[in-house]
């Protein structure tokens, strides 16, 4: 209560506010995904049926585990080299960098030409530790 100022956490588990507070967000953001999920269902459980709801909590909690990895990787790494920055301080920001990585199928060959990286994209993949995809993917 005397760090945070407005709002007291109890735990019995973590005795560092600093570290319960950062739990504590972390366990926020995951109910946030859940209340989207809600969101999407429209929250008529009429309309839904219980296996569909099962499997789209599943993808949810699937995804949002995956997410915060990321994240938790990215963080790790911003924190240990200098020069890595997450774009705009955001995991969606990061992720859309990626996306702009691109191949196109060669129309003489069975094969798969990726575009050239920027420096900037280099710098996403080495945030996320994953290795630069192969420059041709052959099939």
């Amino acid at each position: 209560m005397e760090s945070a100022g407005y709002f007291a956490l109890r735990s019995n588990v973590v005795s560092d506010a600093f570290e319960a507070l950062v739990i504590y967000r972390q366990r926020n953001m995951v109910e946030q995904d859940f209340n989207q999920l809600k969101n999407w269902l429209d929250g008529d459980r009429l309309r839904v049926g219980a296996v569909s709801v099962h499997g789209k909590l599943l993808v949810s909690t699937i995804g949002t585990a995956l997410r915060m990895m990321m994240l938790c990787s990215a963080k790790k790494m911003e924190n240990r080299k200098n020069k890595l920055t997450i774009p705009g301080g955001s995991l969606d920001r990061l992720l859309m960098e990626l996306t702009l990585v691109r191949a196109e199928k060669r129309k003489n060959a069975n094969a798969w030409i990726r575009n050239t990286i920027p420096a900037s994209r280099r710098r996403c993949f080495e945030l996320l530790q994953l290795p630069e995809p192969p420059r041709k993917f052959i099939l």
